[in-house]
């Protein structure tokens, strides 16, 4: 080509942009061992401050139960139950039975519904079953497959 067609180059088109170019492997080692440092010392601060608030057991907290804890609850407390909140007080009222209905699903097999009463209202419900011995066989057993009892 001669002088005469040659284009003047323009700034920018057919040479790398700086945010382009490649990095070199020194300079990303740089990188992931600062990124390795930081999270170190991170983790390091972390267990340090778990140790200052909680000592032992937040650790085991942490580690062992999947970071859930005990808390203190007052008696009044709105995410306890109106039953449970019932219970906490210092002076507790007189509990008395409900209405009980047996009901007969099956021959020999009988359920009921026991509604506790306080203060009268129902703060709780116990569920009852009744089994012949003669007609059913009543077997308690420990582990999903079925092959050990409760005693086991």
């Amino acid at each position: 080509m001669s002088p005469a067609f040659a284009r003047p180059r323009q700034p920018g088109v057919g040479a790398l942009s700086v945010s382009a170019k490649r990095i070199s492997v020194p300079a990303i080692r740089k990188i992931l061992l600062g990124l390795l440092a930081i999270l170190t010392v991170a983790i390091v601060v972390s267990a340090g401050w778990l140790w200052q608030v909680a000592g032992a057991y937040g650790f085991n907290t942490v580690l062992r139960r999947g970071g859930t804890y005990w808390i203190d609850i007052k008696p009044d407390d709105e995410r306890l139950s109106a039953s449970v909140q019932l219970a906490l007080r210092p002076v507790i009222p007189a509990v008395l039975p409900g209405p009980l209905v047996w009901q007969e699903p099956e021959t020999g097999f009988e359920v009921a519904e026991l509604p506790v009463l306080a203060d009268g209202r129902e703060v709780d419900r116990i569920l009852l079953s009744r089994i012949d011995p003669a007609r059913f066989r009543f077997v308690t057993r420990n582990a999903a497959a079925g092959d050990t009892g409760i005693d086991e």
